[in-house]
């Protein structure tokens, strides 16, 4: 698992670095906002964010989701009974902007989404032969390189959306191997993302 991490983390770096210089001479990187701090999110896992612009090439994307439901059941001796199953989220990203035109960014983007969620498949499954079923958690991480593209529909509101390659893991807690895939993906017009820039 480690060597899977180490190698997606080379090939972003690998595919920033030249990036980064090839459009280092590229003029101002913004599209005319004046402000640097948006409310928005990326992903849907992680909906409560923010995207601040350090630089008018530099920022920072960070996002946090959680929810939290009660379901009933009946356990084994078809006695009604309820639990909670909870699911927290963070997201993480570094912008990094490669040119621009106007109300348009074309970005290159770094990321890393880390979940924990609470597996309610095996736990009603263990209900239905054990007296106190327990529940058993889910770690999700990924570790993601975007090229995004930032709309700015509005002169401060952005939809955006983006494609790129990344490596994923899936591990509950009472297995020794994660499952793991490492490949391309593009979100769609069903899941934007949007950021609305309130502060300078």
């Amino acid at each position: 698992m480690k060597r899977h991490i180490m190698t997606m983390l080379v090939i972003i770096a690998a595919v920033a670095v030249p990036c980064t210089r090839a459009f280092a001479q590229d003029g101002d990187a913004t599209s005319g906002e004046d402000k640097t701090i948006g409310l928005g999110f990326r992903v849907s896992d992680a909906p409560l964010g923010v995207r601040w612009w350090f630089t008018p090439k530099f920022g920072l994307d960070a996002g946090v989701g959680f929810s939290s439901e009660k379901l009933n059941y009946q356990d084994i001796n078809l006695v009604l009974q309820d639990e909670t199953f909870s699911t927290v989220s963070v997201d993480v990203g570094v912008p990094i902007a490669l040119k621009s035109w106007d109300k348009v960014k074309f970005l290159f983007r770094p990321g890393f989404l880390w979940t924990s969620r609470d597996d309610i498949d095996l736990f009603f499954a263990k209900a239905e032969v054990l007296p106190n079923p327990t529940k058993t958690k889910i770690t999700d991480y990924s570790v993601t390189g975007e090229l995004e593209l930032e709309w700015f529909v509005a002169r401060n509101a952005s939809i955006s959306a983006s494609h790129g390659f990344g490596f994923a893991s899936t591990k509950r807690e009472d297995e020794a191997n994660a499952n793991t895939i490492f490949g391309t993906f593009g979100s769609n017009p069903t899941s934007l993302g949007f950021h609305v820039y309130l502060f300078p």
